[in-house]
């Protein structure tokens, strides 16, 4: 699964934001009022986000995305227009991971994240070991890839920082 690189900083929009303030502060009565920034919400979804999903990248677990499910949620909850359908598409390849792991591992005892392909524990069928071997491609394909550098461009952009924080 591809990592979440990137460099941290403050967010390259904080200037603006101050200066609209001043604009707003100096205003005279009677004009409309300024709008706040329209990635603020986003931006503290991320901010919020980045220290479990560093903690996932750092992990030598290959089901560290499907842990952090629901921060991603969260993201693509958040996330501007333009970029939604990337984060849509995200989630789904790992909530579709999650929902393999789950049903190859139902009835067995065995935890998804202890899951061994290699060595499946007994009840583990070969379509469920191939369902979440499909699903573990389509997280790893380029496809993913593409979108998940759309979305952290995005972070950088409008938040001047990155997923992971660092």
């Amino acid at each position: 699964m591809p990592g979440l690189p990137g460099s941290s900083g403050t967010r390259r929009r904080a200037g603006w934001r101050v200066t609209a303030g001043l604009a707003c502060a100096v205003a005279l009565a009677g004009l409309p009022a300024c709008s706040s920034d329209p990635y603020a919400d986003y931006c503290d979804t991320v901010s919020g986000a980045q220290d479990p999903l560093a903690a996932a990248v750092a992990s030598d677990s290959p089901t560290a995305l499907v842990d952090v499910l629901g921060v991603l949620q969260d993201l693509r909850d958040a996330s501007p227009d333009d970029v939604v359908a990337d984060w849509q598409y995200l989630v789904g390849r790992v909530q579709a991971l999650s929902d393999a792991l789950d049903a190859a591992v139902d009835g067995t005892g065995t935890a998804p994240e202890d899951l061994d392909v290699d060595d499946p524990p007994e009840g583990v069928s070969d379509a469920d070991l191939d369902a979440v071997r499909a699903a573990a491609r389509q997280l790893a394909s380029s496809d993913a890839a593409s979108a998940l550098s759309t979305v952290e461009a995005e972070v950088r952009a409008v938040c001047g920082t990155s997923l992971t924080g660092t």
